[in-house]
């Protein structure tokens, strides 16, 4: 379970840097990025059941660490009514390795009424950003995948097609 906070520009995280379960995450889309810092907990398999029936708010499964990340990066406070849940969304991710030796992940989200989604995506040191960017953009081009002319990240595509939704 991870709570997460995007932003067009780096966050200033403070002393939260240092959080082990915390994971920064850059998204590189034509003309913008998008910042993520995501603070995630594993969740006992015994407690979403009684979330997804309803028996217990969604809050329940956020940890007092997400809370207090939560509340010191935007000010809200998260009561256990003040979380909503939607979806399902079905995701599949791959992990592999190109012949250079690039790794990759693939991720499939099969999002309720919409056109599915696809994501490819690498990790690397900030010094190496640009070589990734050039290697992955060549894989693509070799093997004929053309990348959408419009083009958002998964949240934001989830999250558009959930809110319409209802």
């Amino acid at each position: 379970m991870a709570v997460k906070l995007r932003r067009r520009r780096p966050v200033n995280l403070g002393s939260a840097r240092w959080l082990p379960n915390l994971q920064i995450e850059l998204d590189a889309l034509p003309g913008y990025t998008v910042w993520s810092a995501a603070l995630s907990r594993p969740l006992e398999p015994d407690m979403l059941p009684p979330t997804l029936t309803g028996r217990w708010p969604p809050a329940t499964l956020l940890s007092v660490e997400q809370r207090e990340f939560l509340h010191s990066h935007t000010g809200l406070r998260i009561e256990d009514g003040g979380l909503q849940l939607h979806g399902p969304i079905e995701v599949s991710r791959t992990r592999t390795r190109t012949r250079s030796r690039v790794r990759l992940s693939l991720e499939h989200w099969a999002l309720p009424g919409s056109a599915d989604l696809v994501e490819v995506s690498t990790k690397c040191r900030a010094t190496r950003a640009l070589d990734r960017v050039d290697a992955v953009a060549a894989l693509l081009t070799d093997h004929g995948i053309e990348p959408a002319a419009h083009q958002q990240t998964k949240t934001d595509a989830a999250l558009s097609v959930l809110s319409r939704a209802g």
